[in-house]
């Protein structure tokens, strides 16, 4: 499904099925003419490749390893000159995200473009393999947890040391990527029709005025049933309720408690109303869990569920038929992995600051393959876009923009993360999105969130443009379709 028109809002739907495939390294050192059509002349050229250097001069014979070497090399080229910077095919592996600023934009007479080599296909993530799996014994402590099916065709391998020695995550992730196929779920306990908790308000029965109750009044979750028994350790689960048609919260789970009438949840951050669940089904053809535990391990029923276990540092997976688990499985490391920056204050003085923004411009991405980034949790000062699930002014995105002016994302394909596609924060004018695909991500696909109408560097004249957008918001469908 095409999708064109102008866009100053935060979410884009529709449907359509891309594949990650992330190529071969190529060796050629013979210099491929660029296309006649290309409307820009690009008099200086810089290449890299997962074969390169950063030691070396950034030439097709011997281009340079990384992006981050990319672009401080377009910092030592002066003047006027368009720069293309041609990315040859094969993975890129970032090993923390790379900021662009007003320093590597040009001015109004200036171009400088980052884009795939004609003809190849060049892949930029932040995954690291999950090794050494092995199938699951019964002397495993997860084994009796694990459904019957599970118990048959689960495998485990341990979390790999780059995430596992995280002091920010201390092992603990919430996506998992099989590059052969679209999506793994995390595995679910449906709470669905458990929860004591009545939703509404005790002043007005109104549900928009629970929003309003102050963040402890919403970290606590009463059940009917006792799911203290649960193998995983309850900080190593979030809470899913779903309330209704608007309003979704995912939000990690701090202390499960045995009460005389089943069990009490208390979570690390506040939903965006009262932890309660209500199941509406409103479409007689839908089932969906209302309200479930997600990193289950008593949830994974079926191939392609998987969930974590930090404290023993393992993964438990069901594969799909057709995974290969020597090759296939990777975690990512980052939540984003490149951003655009122009000069304005960082996090909330942004919004108060009088100084005008000196925006990052006329920077092109072009052909180019995103993916394999995590998904960020938000805490109780985060600015919500959306009930429980959408941020505002967040590092969550494959590709960030924030304060930018004349910016094109075009050809790009962006893929199997956790958070979104790209993101426009704040101050965004007169920028394209043009011609890319987005699949599977767990935020959504393209994101332009600012300043309201009327204020002071409000966001306009953004063009999305004929994209090919397929099942965005993966994070919160994932448990009810």
């Amino acid at each position: 499904m095409k999708k064109q028109g102008y866009m100053t809002v935060f979410g884009l739907v529709g449907l359509v099925i891309t594949l990650a495939a992330c190529g071969t390294e190529v060796s050629s050192t013979k210099e491929t003419p660029i296309p006649k059509s290309e409307p820009i002349t690009y008099t200086h050229r810089i290449y890299a490749s997962p074969a390169g250097s950063d030691s070396n001069p950034g030439t097709i014979s011997e281009p340079l390893k990384t992006f981050a070497a990319a672009r401080d090399k377009v910092r030592t080229i002066r003047g006027d000159a368009n720069i293309a910077v041609y990315f040859r095919e094969g993975y890129y592996r970032f090993s923390q995200p790379v900021r662009l600023g007003p320093q590597d934009s040009g001015p109004e007479n200036r171009r400088i473009k980052y884009c795939a080599y004609p003809g190849e296909k060049p892949v930029f993530g932040s995954g690291v393999q999950v090794k050494g799996w092995k199938k699951i014994t019964s002397g495993d402590p997860a084994y009796k947890a694990l459904p019957v099916g599970a118990q048959k065709n689960c495998y485990v391998a341990n979390i790999p040391d780059l995430i596992k020695n995280n002091p920010d995550t201390k092992g603990l992730f919430r996506i998992l990527i099989d590059r052969q196929n679209d999506w793994l779920g995390r595995g679910i306990y449906s709470i669905a029709g458990q929860i004591l908790t009545h939703w509404t308000s005790e002043y007005s029965e109104a549900v928009e005025d629970a929003k309003y109750y102050s963040p402890e009044m919403k970290k606590t979750c009463d059940l009917k049933i006792d799911v203290t028994h649960l193998a995983n350790a309850p900080e190593a689960m979030d809470l899913f309720t779903w309330m209704s048609d608007w309003n979704t919260s995912m939000v990690p789970i701090k202390s499960i408690t045995k009460t005389t009438e089943g069990s009490r949840i208390k979570t690390k951050v506040a939903g965006s109303y009262k932890l309660a669940g209500t199941a509406r089904n409103y479409h007689e053809n839908i089932d969906f869990v209302d309200s479930a535990l997600i990193n289950a391990v008593e949830g994974i029923d079926a191939p392609g569920k998987w969930a974590v276990n930090h404290k023993r540092g393992k993964i438990y997976l069901w594969p799909r038929k057709n995974t290969n688990l020597e090759k296939d499985i990777y975690a990512p490391t980052l939540y984003e992995l490149i951003s655009v920056h122009g000069d304005m204050p960082e996090g909330k003085k942004a919004w108060f600051s009088k100084k005008p923004v000196k925006p990052a411009q006329y920077i092109t991405f072009e052909g180019l393959t995103f993916t394999e980034c995590g998904f960020k949790m938000w805490t109780d000062r985060t600015p919500m876009a959306q009930h429980g699930w959408a941020v505002c002014d967040d590092d969550n995105a494959l590709l960030r923009f924030r304060g930018v002016k004349n910016c094109t994302v075009k050809n790009c394909t962006f893929e199997k993360s956790g958070g979104v596609g790209v993101r426009f924060d704040l101050y965004a004018q007169h920028n394209k999105v043009e011609g890319c695909k987005f699949s599977n991500l767990g935020m959504e696909a393209v994101h332009f969130g600012g300043y309201g109408a009327g204020m002071r560097d409000e966001n306009g004249h953004n063009a999305v443009v004929n994209n090919e957008i397929g099942f965005p918001g993966r994070i919160k469908s994932d448990v009810h379709c």
